[in-house]
């Protein structure tokens, strides 16, 4: 029961996230009601689900959820929950085979900043102005450019908007920024080779 980060990854589509909340159903000791949102990064489209699951042995999640569109949207969730109750894995999908769906990983999240990740996965070298979103959880308001570090030869010039789970940010990149990946920092927060820098 809590908080939790989504980080997965729907075909066709890329990588999704966002926020799960997960609450104890009162009447059952071993069933859950879901409420569900995350964003496709490449597109932002936003999707909302809710749902109800099922805990076999304190470990194995047997769920079911939908959107506002019913029955035709509705996914199964089979997942495993780890031995400390921190990570939740596994695959969302739509029917009796699971090759079409979502493969999902659930972080419980207190009051810290998270990074998830970016919209997209790689930046040009000599290229000022690049817009990146950031995906998170609980990203301050106050949130400043000088807060979110990408290494030399890249520097946030603006932040454009943030909101708790999405920080917007206008990227300048040298013509001698190193070719490779990067890590991410903002707020506290870091994320290792959230991107890359190329050249051509």
């Amino acid at each position: 029961e809590g908080n939790w980060t989504l980080s997965g990854w729907d075909a066709g589509k890329g990588a999704v996230y966002g926020r799960v909340t997960i609450t104890a159903d009162p009447a059952a000791p071993d069933e859950f009601t879901t409420a569900m949102t995350y964003r496709v990064a490449r597109t932002g489209e936003t999707v909302t689900r809710s749902g109800r699951a099922l805990i076999y042995t304190g470990f194995q999640w047997r769920g079911r959820s939908t959107t506002a569109a019913g029955a035709d949207s509705a996914l199964k969730e089979v997942m495993f929950v780890d031995r400390d109750w921190r990570q939740i894995e596994g695959r969302w999908f739509t029917g009796g085979y699971d090759e079409v769906g979502l493969d999902v990983r659930l972080d419980r999240v207190g009051a810290e900043t998270r990074v998830l990740g970016t919209d997209r996965t790689a930046l040009k070298q000599g290229v000022a102005g690049q817009e990146l979103k950031i995906y998170g959880a609980n990203f301050p308001a106050g949130l400043r450019p000088a807060d979110i570090d990408l290494g030399p030869g890249l520097t946030v010039a603006r932040l454009v908007s943030v909101t708790p789970e999405l920080a917007t940010a206008t990227v300048d990149v040298t013509a001698a920024a190193p070719v490779g990946a990067r890590d991410l920092f903002a707020a506290g927060a870091s994320m290792a080779k959230a991107l890359v820098v190329f050249d051509r």
